[in-house]
């Protein structure tokens, strides 16, 4: 979630329907947990997500936890909001700890990063994200869609009927870094935006952002 490739307001409306789709409440108390593997890539963006996150629900009900997530720092917490924007979640510790808030089922989590599909010590989340990982996706149809690099994009579409107060032109983002590839793995999973690719004949379309409920919450895996 970048304010470089995403205007503000449309940002805003992505954080919202992300946080309301994970929370069994209106005003949900949202920790933000910024992964400790980031290597401060992208950083900008984690401050980025903090302030929309701040704008739209209050100083007051956001707070955040930087490094490994343990279940004494869940508190109060409706929300757990895991930022990474350039790299697999790195820390086992947060994984499990995510596992087990699934398994309780009474507080909402999202994965927000491009690599965020799997672990960087394993490959599969699938249990988690409710997606399968199949590649790192820098590079889609033949070319090469990595950091900037070149002139290929991701075209990002938010689905109308979950952004109907955007404009069709809102709705479509251009998007120049890897995104993982992934494919739904199980039942209930609803998604809210693709991201397509064509080059001459092949056609890619791959999930982007999310989710599926979780008991009472959800869980969400987003850009």
């Amino acid at each position: 979630m970048s304010e470089a490739l995403i205007q503000r307001e449309i940002a805003k409306s992505i954080v919202s329907k992300i946080v309301h789709f994970a929370s069994i409440t209106r005003h949900p108390n949202i920790l933000v947990n910024v992964d400790p593997g980031n290597r401060g890539e992208s950083f900008e963006d984690i401050q980025f997500t903090i302030d929309l996150l701040t704008e739209l629900f209050g100083n007051e009900y956001v707070r955040v936890h930087e490094g490994e997530l343990d279940l004494e720092h869940i508190d109060n917490a409706d929300v757990v909001y895991v930022i990474n924007p350039g790299y697999p979640l790195s820390s086992l510790k947060t994984a499990d700890t995510l596992q087990t808030l699934k398994a309780y089922g009474n507080v909402g989590i999202v994965l927000s990063g491009d690599d965020m599909s799997r672990t960087a010590q394993r490959s599969d989340l699938s249990d988690l994200t409710g997606v399968h990982y199949e590649n790192n996706g820098v590079r889609a149809c033949g070319v090469s869609i990595n950091n900037n690099r070149t002139d290929n994009r991701y075209n990002v579409r938010l689905k109308k009927r979950h952004f109907r107060h955007l404009s069709k032109a809102e709705r479509i983002l251009k998007y120049g870094n890897d995104i993982d590839h992934v494919s739904i793995a199980q039942k209930g999973v609803r998604v809210f935006a693709h991201a397509k690719v064509k080059n001459g004949d092949c056609k890619l379309k791959i999930p982007v952002i999310f989710g599926y409920k979780i008991k009472e919450n959800s869980s969400i895996y987003g850009l």
